[in-house]
Formats: structure tokens, sequence, C-alpha cells
């Protein structure tokens, strides 16, 4: 889309229906849940898990080991599906979004050998919307990279420039 020297473009993509249960060793998602020693907690999984003065928690007690001991006989309680933990991972992602303005022809006639100047401001991966968040506020599951979750999310990166043609 271009009006009075301005231009901007978009990219967005998404997914609108896809069902995730974590899996037992998705760590970004079970926390503490996994393996007492990880050094990477949700900053939101104290508060949300079960004490005697907060029972309608949305995770059980805090214990390690609890979702990766094999069967639920075996002591590994949430390594068993349930649905109360899959997880809506459809969402919607801004990709790209680029913002540019061009100097208009009269401005770029007074220097003589310059016919065009641009300038923009461009960014990668900038907005997620995803109910996927509602239960993990901290956003460290990507919903884009699902499988065991123990990937890195993309990183958001801006770009600034200018394009001169002579």
């Amino acid at each position: 889309m271009t009006y009075a020297g301005f231009d901007l473009s978009a990219f967005f993509q998404g997914v609108m229906k896809q069902d995730w249960w974590p899996g037992k060793e998705n760590s970004y998602f079970w926390g503490p849940y996994v393996r007492p020693y990880e050094n990477f907690f949700p900053k939101s999984i104290e508060s949300m898990s079960w004490t005697p003065d907060n029972q309608d928690a949305y995770f059980p007690r805090l214990a390690a080991d609890a979702s990766n001991q094999g069967s639920a006989y075996e002591g590994g309680q949430l390594s068993v599906h349930s649905d109360k933990y899959l997880q809506n991972a459809a969402y919607v992602r801004l990709k790209n979004i680029t913002i540019g303005y061009t100097l208009p022809a009269q401005v770029c006639r007074k220097i003589k050998f310059l016919k065009s100047v641009r300038f923009y401001v461009s960014g990668e991966n900038i907005l997620t919307f995803s109910p996927l968040y509602k239960h993990n506020p901290d956003h460290t599951v990507d919903p884009e990279q699902l499988g065991d979750g123990n990937s890195y999310p993309f990183s958001k990166t801006f770009a600034f420039g200018f394009d001169i043609k002579f």
C-alpha cells in the first residue's frame, strides 16, 4: 500500500485450528515438573501451582519429575494425556512489516545525480496472537514450532535502512 510517499507492506501467517498436548519432556511448558535442575522455569509457574492457599490452580502441587517418569503408575502423573492440558495452539503472527517513506521527486532533483531516496524500517516476528498463552503468560512456547516444545522461539528482528537510486 502506498500513499503520499509513504508505503506499507505486511505479511501475516497463522493456523486457525491446532490442538497440542505439551508432551512429558517439554520443560518450556512444564518447568520444574520435568526436572528440578532445569535452569529455565516460567515466571508464572509458582503462582499457577496448587498450594493450600491456591486450590483452584491450573497445575498440581509442585513436584519434581511429575511429567517425565514414564507412566502414571511410576509416578509421572503429568505424563498421562489429559484434556486439561490440551492446548489450543491456533495463532496469527505478523511475520513481516515494512514501513517506508520516499522523498518527493522535486527534493531529489535538487541534487542532480539522485533519482529517488527511500527510508524504511522493517520488523520480523513482531506480534503473535494465540490462546496458547492463556496458561503460559511467559510466552515461552512458540505456536509455530511446537514439536516437543524445547526449541527456541523465533527472534524479533528489526532493520532500518535507505534505498538510493542514482
